[in-house]
Formats: C-alpha cells, structure tokens, sequence
C-alpha cells in the first residue's frame, strides 16, 4: 500500500480549505425602517430575491437594518409582534444569508405569534401581498446598497 506523505496531504486540506464563499456573491444593503413616519426597531426584515438564497436583519433601535444579499430585484417582508414572540433568524451564516429563495419563513415560536399581536399590517410580511421591493445591486463593500422602507397602518 503507497502512503502519501504528509505535504501532500497538508496541500490538499488547505485548497480545500480556502476560505472561498459557496454559492453566489453578496452585497451589502443598510437602510432604516419607519411605520408611519416612526422608527420600527425589533422587526425583522427579510429580503426574497427572485433567484437565490434570502437575507435577514432586524432592525436595530434607530430603526435601521444591514444585511447581505445577493444581486437582483427582491421582495421584502416586515414582521414585529407585541408580546413573548421575537423575531429570529434560523441558520443565518456570517454575511447575512439566510435560507433559499421561497424558503418558507421562520417556523419556531410560530404558534405563540400567531396569538400575538401584530404591529405590523400583514400585507407587509406575506409574500404574495407585499408593496415592498428592493433591488440589490453589486457594490463595493464599503459603499452598500442603501433601502429605506416606510411602511403605512393604513394599508
């Protein structure tokens, strides 16, 4: 039996090892939240490109939100409940993606929202309702994609 020495091995674990990110680019949005020309901090925010994994923030107490995602036109939900219910983000990797485009939306503490109280008009966190839409462009780092989102309880 041939043994491969341990340069050869070394080699191999470090190419594999690069450090290069799966799947497709990603780009950097900021932006602030406001409902009724109020900051909305604690919401989560979800970005759904048309093709490619989705991206999530939650706004901070400014209201405003940075996130990573891929380039393209996308659908943006907004969900915050009153109550024991805090909006999460499952599986989110260090830029900021989380999921697969069309992924359904966080199921954990599902049950306990569903008897909160939103305070956020519903048409803003279902996908086929939303006014919402931000297109992602590829930028540099240090010049990110700004989305500002001004969300009305009148709709």
């Amino acid at each position: 039996m041939q043994r491969l020495s341990p340069a050869i091995l070394i080699l191999t674990f470090l190419l594999g090892c690069s450090g290069e990110p799966e799947g497709p680019p990603v780009y950097p949005v900021k932006g602030k939240l406001t409902l009724d020309g109020e900051v909305l901090a604690g919401a989560s925010v979800n970005f759904y490109p048309d093709k490619g994994p989705m991206a999530s923030a939650i706004s901070g107490d400014n209201g405003e939100f940075t996130l990573k995602a891929v380039a393209g036109r996308h659908k943006v939900l907004v969900s915050k409940f009153e109550g024991g219910t805090e909006p999460s983000i499952p599986g989110e990797d260090a830029d900021g993606v989380v999921g697969a485009a069309g992924a359904d939306l966080p199921t954990e503490g599902a049950e306990e929202a569903a008897e909160s109280k939103s305070l956020v008009p519903k048409v803003y966190n279902t996908l086929t309702d939303t006014p919402l839409t931000a297109e992602v462009k590829e930028v540099e780092a240090d010049v990110p994609n700004e989305v500002n989102l001004n969300l009305s309880s009148s709709l």
